[in-house]
């Protein structure tokens, strides 16, 4: 419900950011799905005021909507665990970028570690054998491995 509302909020909004310029959401996808996950954290109670994530929030947020998969809401939780200070780092990598929509790039950039590593661990039971999901999981792998080494 959270996604919904911030996305239609923020597409019938258009912000100014700091140099002056109006950033229209409806044509930069990347920003949009930036604000998005900001926007969500915010509501859920995810994101505090200092900007840090609320990582015991998340949890059981995650136990709460897997409550009835304990090998799924133990990878997620995992995943969760792993991905925070990775997450964390990797935006501080990128500051020097120029900022979408004036929005925190740490929660979806956390939310895109999570998908990842749950993609990629997912169990045997929930796996969809198709040619589209190998090839991602293959893709997601291999640029796990590139990026977890730098």
């Amino acid at each position: 419900m959270a996604i919904k509302s911030c996305r239609k909020s923020l597409l019938s909004n258009n912000s100014t950011n700091l140099n002056g310029e109006v950033s229209n959401l409806k044509s930069d996808k990347v920003a949009l799905h930036v604000c998005i996950a900001e926007c969500s954290f915010r509501i859920n109670g995810f994101l505090l005021s200092n900007g840090s994530v609320n990582t015991q929030a998340i949890q059981k947020s995650y136990q709460q909507r897997y409550k009835n998969d304990s090998n799924m809401s133990q990878l997620v939780v995992r995943s969760l665990n792993s991905c925070t200070d990775y997450a964390r780092n990797r935006v501080q990598q990128f500051q020097w970028m120029p900022k979408k929509g004036n929005c925190d790039y740490y929660p979806a950039t956390l939310l895109a570690c999570i998908m990842e590593q749950v993609y990629i661990n997912c169990p045997i039971s929930k796996w969809k054998n198709t040619s589209d999901c190998t090839a991602m999981r293959k893709y997601l792998v291999a640029c796990d491995d590139v990026d977890r080494k730098k």
